[in-house]
């Protein structure tokens, strides 16, 4: 008999119960509480991403137009004072284009938002050589998802496939 456990008290049965129930419960809160956390962290990546494209996607497009009328801006001030256009009109409004020659083709069902809001959001690095097209970035925020990739690769896809038809003349 030296070797025999003693079976556990009723007391000491139902504090271990308790315990366990403790554990779990523990667990399943922390559980619901951080898919709860996620699911809010990934909406606001979302309405970042949202709010980045919509920017991008107004920039890309003015800077387009400019480009259409006489070549890519060199600043901010002079994109600042193109005045804006629902399509394009000279070299880069003919078809076929690898850029948008309409702003709703342009702003692909996002809200637009004014430049200087977008100008906010939106850096632009302006090149050293005329010829170059500015290339836009977002600074780290969350940029959203087209059919070929992230939308900031895809404005700046646009801006290339523009400058290359400004190089040649149209």
């Amino acid at each position: 008999m030296s070797g025999d456990p003693l079976p556990p008290t009723p007391a000491e049965a139902a504090r271990s119960r308790r315990i366990v129930v403790g554990f779990l419960a523990f667990f399943v809160i922390a559980a619901i509480g951080t898919t709860i956390f996620g699911f809010q962290v990934v909406a606001r990546v979302k309405a970042a991403a949202r709010e980045s494209d919509a920017a991008l996607r107004t920039v890309a497009w003015r800077l387009l137009v400019a480009a259409d009328r006489d070549g890519f801006p060199e600043s901010v001030d002079v994109l600042t004072a193109v005045e804006d256009a629902d399509r394009l009109s000279g070299s880069l409004g003919r078809e076929p284009a690898d850029w948008p020659v309409t702003r709703a083709q342009a702003m692909a069902d996002e809200v637009g938002v004014s430049l200087e809001d977008a100008l906010a959001i939106v850096q632009v690095s302006w090149p050293p050589e005329p010829d170059l097209p500015p290339v836009l970035s977002v600074g780290g925020r969350p940029s959203g998802l087209v059919e070929d990739g992230p939308t900031i690769d895809h404005v700046n896809r646009w801006l290339r496939a523009a400058a290359a038809r400004v190089a040649t003349g149209g």
